[in-house]
């Protein structure tokens, strides 16, 4: 789970995350900037973008540039699908699945003739209606399909805050966690927003994290994240236990190997004396011998 600094963008990895980690934004509807009902269809591979949440996309296929440079000076909001299968490099309508999210280019970087990073802020999900164009880049038509809420109780507010305790906890046992993320988390206040953030940041696989996006009932989804955090955590929870059992057993072991060190000096110790005591009741022995046949 993540928001980390850009890394080094991977080369022929076309429409994929630069860094590994989203960014969540308060998402106001009222400055929210206006859906077309068709949109261009950016494909992207190995990774899905949430609403509400910032992140950045190494773009090189030819089509998918032509599609930056067609459609920006018209609009700046482009939709995001999810390839089905990462090694296409020319994906067709079937190739992708049929829920993404529309997302708000907010900076181009062109890095080269052939090679532009964006950064994009995912907005809503929407659904595939109908594919109007395939050439020179995708367009559809699409839906913009409404969350819904449960209404407001004590339980639904307990099971939101016990997703955001958790997430807190296990952003905390985690080595390579930022350390913004618990105040970030911390500052989120809507459930639904709160679990597509969490979502992208989870150690599941690809089509987990689709189910995610495509669950309309917010209380379904929030739930649904709080299963996958509570099971990464226990497992964080006992790596930190057996982490401080090595750190109090490693200590012990010294200490062992001190006193096997210490009590075989002893032992050698007092062998090397009662070899000295016989040697020298051996050579008082030998002189009385002498003494007395010299007497005889």
């Amino acid at each position: 789970m993540s928001t980390e600094k850009l890394n080094a963008l991977q080369p022929s990895m076309d429409s994929k995350p630069a860094g590994q980690g989203t960014i969540p934004l308060g998402v106001d509807e009222s400055r929210t900037p206006q859906i077309p009902e068709q949109l261009s269809i950016l494909p992207v591979r190995s990774f899905v973008v949430f609403p509400g949440t910032v992140i950045p996309l190494n773009v090189q296929r030819a089509a998918s540039l032509k599609l930056l440079d067609d459609t920006l000076p018209q609009t700046k909001v482009i939709g995001l699908l999810t390839q089905r299968d990462e090694t296409k490099e020319d994906p067709s309508p079937q190739d992708l699945y049929s829920v993404g999210t529309a997302a708000l280019v907010l900076k181009l970087i062109r890095q080269s003739e052939d090679n532009v990073l964006v950064i994009v802020q995912g907005l809503r999900r929407f659904s595939l209606r109908k594919i109007i164009a395939t050439d020179p880049f995708l367009r559809a038509e699409i839906d913009l399909p409404q969350s819904i809420l449960p209404p407001p109780s004590k339980e639904w507010e307990a099971t939101f805050r016990n997703l955001r305790d958790s997430a807190v906890r296990l952003f905390e046992l985690t080595p390579d966690a930022p350390e913004q993320a618990r105040m970030m988390i911390m500052n989120i206040e809507n459930p639904e927003q709160l679990a597509d953030f969490l979502a992208p940041n989870l150690n599941i696989d690809i089509a987990q994290k689709l189910a995610l996006l495509e669950e309309l009932d917010v209380e379904k989804r929030v739930r649904a994240v709080q299963q996958h955090v509570s099971a990464q955590l226990e497992i964080a929870q006992i790596q930190q236990r057996l982490q401080k059992m090595s750190r109090r057993n490693f200590p012990m072991l010294s200490g062992a190997r001190i006193s096997v060190r210490s009590s075989k000096r002893s032992s050698m110790s007092w062998v090397k004396r009662r070899a000295a005591v016989r040697n020298k009741r051996t050579s008082c022995a030998r002189v009385c011998r002498k003494q007395t046949l010299r007497k005889q």
